[in-house]
């Protein structure tokens, strides 16, 4: 494959020079054929601009991953190999970014189907080659200085069968303890034992306000924050209060995020003799668990089992580390995977990219973010689509519009057939759910407002870290789908591409972080 893909570089360079040559540009000025011999050009070009020592590079680094080439033998972590394989990723972040940019911006309107099609596939494949490329390198960027020396870290379990703004209830925990590269499993908890007597730190006026005191007294609340590193410095402040736990930061991974890395690693087998796969580990751990095993205290002590025997695998010297490399990538792009450190030269490393789940510092972004207000594991059964798009760029500022459609996918007779505890033990209509959505506009913006076929949607106006936002609170019986529009805009003067976060949900994440300027 690497020999394939090292000849596929050559015969590009080969192509470049070819449409390089002066009868190229006469083509590319002839009606009918113009605009398909320029889109072949840029093509070449762009494939030979990557397709020689970048691409080399880039093939020796899998090479290294394939083989499990930055662990020892013992399991532990080669961080000399790790700072080492960042050289060729950062050299080839820069020109893949550009060569998607290139193709992405090629015009399709005049071209034959046959180039339209060959357009559509090269940028297609270039962006992923970017995007992948540029995941791998921040994660390495992060990994070294948080594997080098002694550090513990909190490991958070977010059930998103209940979900919260950044993905999902804390739920169990365990501390992952690092040093020097060789990493280990040590002490584990369950959330709903952390619970201190007042907040253990201080909270924005706005969420106080808007949520209560409880984001920083129970662990549980702590990510109805929806700012990953606010929501979790409050459960290292809980962890050393209640639980006498120092950690230096938290990562919080989701069950989606888990059935990703078991693809990497294989099937795990579970003290109950169930195999737990890729392709099953979603339904069990936000449904079936729940079935089968009624008491909390033994659901926490799965998920704390799985989560061990996860990473004791993924410590494995024999697992090949680029579809491990793979699989946090995606877990990354869908936001499902989240990390804090309360070092700041870390930390910073850390908010460049998205795993931070940081709100923007400059309060400049779009927002869209989910709670289960039922207390019960209905979430499990919500389906969501949404698109987000600028649509105007005028005096007053950009305005946008996102199109959210909220589905119950609950059976009809979810009352009697599911338990008490999926349900909700203290929710009146069961089967039904209650979701609770927090917009936010951009710093200096307009309230959201929400429309449901036509009509405006009832909201509480509120306030989150100088934001404006609107609480839209839904129920949902069985069966039901809501189709929202909401739409807000931003400052006079914010004419650039703008932020969107929003909560990934059981089957669906959004993977586009930002949304284009109206503004051209």
């Amino acid at each position: 494959m690497d020999e394939a893909a090292r000849r596929a570089g050559a015969e590009l360079k080969a192509a470049s020079n070819a449409v390089s040559q002066p009868q190229w540009s006469l083509y590319a000025h002839l009606p009918w054929v113009g605009d398909d011999a320029r889109a072949v050009r840029t093509i070449a070009q762009v494939g030979a601009t990557v397709g020689g020592k970048i691409l080399d590079d880039l093939l020796d680094a899998r090479g290294t991953l394939a083989d499990g080439g930055l662990r020892r033998d013992d399991g532990s972590v080669d961080l000399a190999r790790v700072a080492a394989l960042r050289r060729p990723l950062g050299a080839a972040a820069a020109p893949l970014a550009d060569a998607a940019e290139r193709l992405g911006d090629l015009p399709q309107n005049g071209l034959s189907s046959s180039i339209r099609d060959a357009v559509e596939a090269a940028a297609d494949a270039a962006e992923r080659a970017a995007n992948a490329v540029r995941v791998a390198d921040r994660t390495l960027n992060i990994a070294v200085p948080m594997l080098r020396g002694s550090h513990d870290y909190a490991v958070v379990f977010q059930n998103s069968a209940e979900l919260r703004p950044t993905g999902g209830l804390p739920g169990a925990w365990s501390v992952l303890e690092v040093r020097d590269g060789r990493i280990a499993i040590g002490r584990q908890g369950s959330g709903r034992d952390v619970i201190a007597d007042g907040p253990v730190a201080p909270i924005d006026p706005g969420v106080e306000r808007t949520l209560g005191a409880r984001v920083a007294t129970d662990f549980r609340d702590t990510a109805l924050v929806p700012d990953f590193p606010t929501a979790a410095s409050y459960q290292q402040a809980l962890l050393a209060a209640v639980e006498g736990v120092d950690v230096d930061g938290v990562l919080a991974i989701d069950p989606v995020a888990i059935s990703y890395l078991l693809g990497a690693t294989g099937p795990i087998t579970l003290s109950s003799g169930t195999s737990l796969s890729e392709d099953n580990a979603v339904d069990y751990l936000l449904h079936q668990v729940y079935v089968d095993i009624p008491d909390p205290d033994e659901q926490d002590a799965v998920f704390a089992g799985i989560v061990k025997q996860v990473f004791d695998r993924l410590l494995s010297a024999d697992l090949p580390t680029a579809d491990l490399i793979d699989a946090v990538s995606r877990a990354v792009g869908e936001r499902r995977f989240l990390v804090w450190s309360d070092e700041d030269a870390v930390q910073r490393r850390i908010s460049r990219t998205s795993v931070s789940g940081a709100l923007p510092a400059d309060g400049q972004g779009v927002g869209i973010y989910f709670s289960d207000g039922t207390r019960s594991k209905m979430s499990y059964f919500l389906d969501v689509d949404a698109t987000a798009r600028a649509v105007d760029c005028g005096s007053e500022g950009q305005e946008y519009r996102i199109a959210l459609t909220l589905r119950s996918t609950a059976p009809p007779d979810a009352a009697t057939t599911e338990p008490s505890y999926v349900l909700g033990p203290d929710f009146r209509e069961k089967g039904a759910q209650v979701v609770n959505i927090l917009m936010l506009a951009p710093r200096g913006g307009t309230v959201p407002v929400a429309s449901i076929l036509g009509g405006r949607f009832p909201t509480d106006d509120l306030s989150v870290d100088g934001r404006p936002g609107a609480l839209l609170t839904l129920l949902l019986r069985p069966g039901e789908a809501a189709p929202l529009q909401i739409s807000m805009s931003g400052p006079a003067g914010e004419r650039g591409p703008t932020p969107f976060g929003m909560t990934p949900t059981v089957r669906f994440a959004s993977t586009e972080h930002t949304i284009p300027s109206a503004c051209g």
